[in-house]
């Protein structure tokens, strides 16, 4: 970018919007790496299961289905068949994930433990609505309507979990922020493209502007980002204990153990996706480069309330062209 001695400013912001979007896209590489390890995990989990299966009297899947929808309790029952309808709609998702939990159920007795068996099933909805959303960031780089998708899929459980308190209030705010994601990040790459491609053509005020406001929306997108991957992270957890879970599902009191601590740590894991803890990693980030410009960045307050609310994040409404920063 050639330097406008009018507004020298203009070459901070255009180095501040190329690295929000190095920064984005390490964060998306990273996500992707994150579900690589995940992705090997259910491989494991597939390969040993027909034993488990077998150790349990079970020939099949099928079977292991048909004798859930006989055997449980009608609320649990009806809990445990909206989950699998979200596997069964989706070819590509993980469902080694329903298959263990269906196995869980099983092995657990789900009369007895009602509530804890409740629970579970309550956190492979989360856990769900959490992998779609991982998925849409990683997809967002080659198929911007695959990524959409994936997002309205993600959103749309989380608000079907209203009733489903067991998460508890701080761990569901870090899942309803997710609403609306979709606005901020599902055109990432169209919209870095055309800025781009604008600040190369433009000089002057009319670069200022652009450049302003590509750092303001940037800004709200590179939230969502850390967020979402940080979710990425507790899924890639809780699929370890997937794991685990097939490794001693023979014994009864074992699992029963397993998923009390699947539970607890979903939920003290989402516990810690919040504002703040999002916000100070980025500031880790930025502060790891000695050149990052953050004068026109959006307040933490501004990128703050957007969290809470999920409004549209506003364009940059900054000093009027005779009274520019960079004067």
């Amino acid at each position: 970018m050639s330097i406008d001695l009018l507004y020298p400013d203009n070459r901070n912001r255009g180095n501040r919007v190329k690295q929000f979007v190095t920064q984005m896209t390490t964060i998306q590489n990273d996500a992707r790496l994150n579900k690589g390890t995940v992705t090997d995990q259910l491989k494991v989990i597939e390969a040993k299961f027909p034993d488990v299966l077998e150790a349990h009297g079970l020939q099949s899947v099928g079977e292991l289905k048909d004798r859930l929808k006989s055997t449980l309790p009608e609320d649990l029952k009806k809990r445990y068949l909206d989950l699998v309808k979200y596997y069964e709609d989706d070819a590509s998702n993980d469902s080694q994930v329903i298959d263990v939990m269906g196995m869980v159920l099983v092995v657990s007795g789900g009369a007895a433990l009602m509530a804890k068996m409740t629970e579970f099933v309550t956190s492979g909805k989360v856990v769900t609505a959490i992998n779609y959303i991982v998925r849409a960031l990683i997809a967002l780089t080659k198929d911007v309507q695959a990524a959409q998708q994936l997002l309205r899929l993600g959103s749309a459980i989380v608000k079907s979990l209203s009733s489903d308190i067991e998460l508890g209030a701080t761990a569901m705010k870090s899942m309803k922020f997710v609403k609306a994601a979709g606005t901020v990040i599902s055109v990432l790459g169209v919209f870095i493209d055309a800025v781009l491609l604008v600040i190369a053509a433009i000089k002057g005020a009319e670069q200022r502007k652009h450049l302003q406001d590509a750092i303001n929306d940037l800004a709200y997108r590179r939230l969502t980002t850390q967020g979402i991957a940080l979710m990425g992270e507790i899924y890639a957890q809780y699929i370890s204990s997937m794991y685990v879970m097939v490794l001693k599902m023979k014994r009864k009191r074992d699992v029963e153990d397993i998923v009390d601590e699947t539970c607890q740590d979903l939920k003290k894991g989402l516990e810690g996706v919040t504002f703040d803890s999002v916000y100070d990693a980025l500031v880790k980030l930025d502060e790891s480069d000695s050149s990052t410009w953050r004068d026109e960045d959006p307040s933490k307050e501004a990128l703050g309330k957007w969290w809470r609310e999920g409004n549209d994040p506003t364009k940059y409404e900054g000093p009027v062209p005779d009274k520019h920063l960079d004067a």
